[in-house]
């Protein structure tokens, strides 16, 4: 890639992925009943990012589909989430123990809900966004896989300052370096996003999922 084309590469980067999300804060900030259109807008903007991939990159939409060569990814996604779910609800516990598990134990068809729906509705265009077009389209712009990791995990967590609390801002951090070197070892949409969907469902069943809901915010 030459220096120009490297430089407009980071003029998109920063535009979809800085400017978009502040963009979106501010009408936020201005019209709060704008929550509605985050769910809708983050498919249309997948939707257009995948055109992106498939016309100037060669992509092909069939990789969404793919899965790992065997099943030693996903019992690593399981282990993993063994040890950290753990720490978030002794965390959760801890902190705030009137909320810990109050969402199942009170409402337990608005957890179904979430469970259905959250993954089916926000998982996976985000991780259209943040971790297929990324990679697909900006991995090359970074001399190290370590450093192309830790930048779309900050993109990622900048990507929901729209909450307005440093809960969602860290966790979201923490969560897109670990969904996003699933991605990277794999290439599996399907994988990463389930481990995304099994973090976030998670996050709501224990009490921490309040921080992640627009309308709360």
């Amino acid at each position: 890639m030459s220096g120009r084309a490297a430089a407009l590469r980071w003029v998109e980067l920063v535009a979809l992925f800085a400017l978009v999300p502040l963009a979106f804060l501010v009408v936020l900030l201005r019209h709060p009943n704008a929550h509605f259109a985050l769910i809708p807008l983050l498919w249309v903007v997948a939707f257009f990012l995948l055109l992106l991939l498939s016309s100037h990159d060669g992509w092909e939409h069939r990789q969404l589909l793919r899965l790992p060569a065997s099943s030693q990814p996903l019992r690593v996604v399981l282990v993993r989430f063994a040890f950290v779910g753990t720490a978030m609800a002794l965390a959760t516990y801890i902190v705030a123990p009137n909320d810990f598990l109050k969402l199942p134990l009170t409402d337990p068809w608005m957890m179904l809900a979430i469970g259905v729906l959250y993954p089916a509705l926000s998982v996976i265009p985000q991780g259209v966004i943040y971790r297929v077009f990324m990679s697909e389209r900006y991995a090359r712009l970074f001399r190290s896989e370590t450093s192309f990791i830790i930048f779309t995990a900050a993109c990622f967590a900048a990507g929901h300052v729209i909450f307005r609390n440093w809960v969602a801002v860290a966790t979201t951090f923490a969560g897109g370096l670990i969904f996003m070197r699933t991605y990277r070892l794999t290439r599996s949409h399907l994988l990463a996003s389930f481990e995304h969907a099994l973090y976030g469902v998670f996050a709501f069943a224990i009490g921490i999922g309040r921080f992640l809901i627009l309308a709360a915010a």
